[in-house]
């Protein structure tokens, strides 16, 4: 009986709040449209095995499993997707490929930064701050690269 009273206050501890599940519903967008963005590019002939973006992409998905199975055990549910993969913008040569991934890495930067300023619940909270650190720290940094270099 002490373990389920524990697991109670537990999950009392941080209620569900509505910022929570629009901070995970922001966050599974956006990565979903750097996945559907770094697909388009990866889909031009001349840059289909563009670096970093195969690598980035990979841990992207990653990522987006991550925050859905979340969302889920939260009980939010899948986020649901309100823009058109038509709509992706594609450049064409890697140096402009490569500065627009910065833009979006900047842009999942900042929304990651705008959530952890939420109350969250512990695994939301470790899950954003882990996310972070990897596009803070190695996906802007890469594509920052990539531009130096095209």
């Amino acid at each position: 009986m002490p373990c389920c009273s524990l697991a109670l206050v537990a999950l009392l501890a941080v209620p569900p709040s509505g910022g929570e599940q629009r901070a995970l519903w922001t966050a599974i967008d956006d990565v979903r449209r750097t996945e559907a963005m770094y697909e388009a590019i990866l889909a031009v002939p001349a840059l289909e095995k563009a670096r970093p973006f195969p690598a980035t992409l990979r841990q992207k998905r990653r990522h987006e499993r991550r925050l859905v199975k979340l969302a889920i055990r939260r009980g939010y549910g899948d986020a649901p997707v309100l823009w058109n993969r038509a709509e992706i913008e594609v450049p064409t040569d890697k140096r402009s490929a490569c500065a627009l991934a910065v833009t979006q890495e900047l842009r999942n930067a900042a929304i990651y930064e705008t959530a952890l300023a939420l109350p969250l619940s512990a695994a939301v909270l470790r899950a954003m701050r882990s996310i972070h650190r990897k596009v803070r720290g190695r996906h802007v940094p890469n594509f920052e690269a990539c531009v130096r270099r095209s």
